[in-house]
């Protein structure tokens, strides 16, 4: 990540020379990760921090084994 974080920081989103190459960069990482873990790279999703990666989660685990059309989900604090 090193190289990322201060040399090569462009935004992946973006259509210039630097934002490619994180772009290229993002794809890699997305497929050597799938490969470790032995799944499809379109299975793998990178967030932007904790909390956004536990929500994420939870719903796809909650909300995806419920039946269709029962989209609720309760939770506490705790």
């Amino acid at each position: 990540m090193a190289p990322y974080l201060t040399r090569w920081f462009g935004n992946p989103s973006s259509h210039h020379e630097v934002g490619e190459a994180a772009a290229s960069a993002l794809e890699d990482a997305r497929a050597r990760v799938a490969a470790i873990l032995g799944m499809r790279s379109g299975d793998v999703v990178f967030t932007s921090g904790g909390t956004e990666s536990n929500n994420t989660a939870i719903k796809g685990l909650v909300l995806g084994s419920l039946p269709r059309g029962k989209k609720h989900l309760v939770t506490t604090a705790i």
